[in-house]
């Protein structure tokens, strides 16, 4: 039984001309292991689950990716979504986690071969704002036996059809911004709102939470992007 459901878009993924939104979402905090003191106490996402569907929808979504068919499912899931004719003349982004995260190297492994699979097709791209950095170390370390010693980490990351988005709050490890800098991520950073302008001053691109116009976290090359908390 295939209950994957993506969700279009939300308050700020929102639908324009030539850009549709499928967004994915999992149980906050349970299925967030490198989540820090601050992320827990200002995750936006946990608010939502006060209400029931909104939960259930994310616990089913948990039960999918836990089964051996979730690969093969959400392939068709996304199918469907391309074939439909509101999507016509669109590209889709796909935003891997509106709440969670990559819970587990299994779990991530499944959404590699998900993108692997529409890696020739320019209508669809995925995304993912992640704090994972060691399950991401994981892949990279579980691939790079297939290259030998002489690996290097950034052909494995850029080999996945996955744009990740670094997201940190002034609590995280420091080491683990330092791989995704050195990854090439893009670091999403939520900042009180006078330390906001220092960091533009400095070169930082300031989200004005407007993703489907915008796309600077999706299609940008900002190395930086500062939020003020919300």
């Amino acid at each position: 039984n295939n209950c994957i459901h993506l969700s279009e878009g939300n308050i700020k993924s929102k639908n324009t001309d030539n850009i549709m939104f499928l967004t994915w979402s999992l149980p906050s905090g349970a299925t967030c292991p490198y989540a820090t003191d601050m992320c827990k106490k200002r995750c936006f996402a946990k608010k939502n689950e006060s209400f029931k569907n909104v939960r259930d929808s994310r616990e089913r979504n948990l039960e999918e990716t836990q089964k051996d068919t979730f690969i093969e499912d959400m392939i068709k899931h996304l199918e469907y979504h391309l074939s439909r004719p509101k999507a016509k003349n669109k590209r889709i982004f796909v935003r891997i986690h509106t709440s969670g995260d990559f819970y587990s190297l299994d779990y991530l492994i499944k959404w590699v071969y998900i993108s692997e699979y529409f890696k020739e097709n320019d209508k669809i791209l995925f995304q993912a704002y992640t704090k994972s950095m060691p399950i991401i170390e994981d892949y990279i370390n579980e691939y790079g036996k297939n290259y030998g010693y002489d690996f290097n980490p950034n052909e494995i990351i850029d080999d996945i059809n996955i744009r990740f988005v670094w997201s940190v709050w002034n609590d995280t490890p420091k080491k683990y911004t330092d791989s995704a800098l050195a990854l090439g991520f893009q670091i999403f950073m939520a900042l009180p709102k006078d330390e906001i302008s220092n960091q533009v001053n400095k070169g930082a691109f300031n989200c004005n939470g407007d993703c489907g116009n915008c796309k600077e976290c999706y299609t940008g090359n900002s190395l930086k992007i500062v939020i003020p908390y919300h």
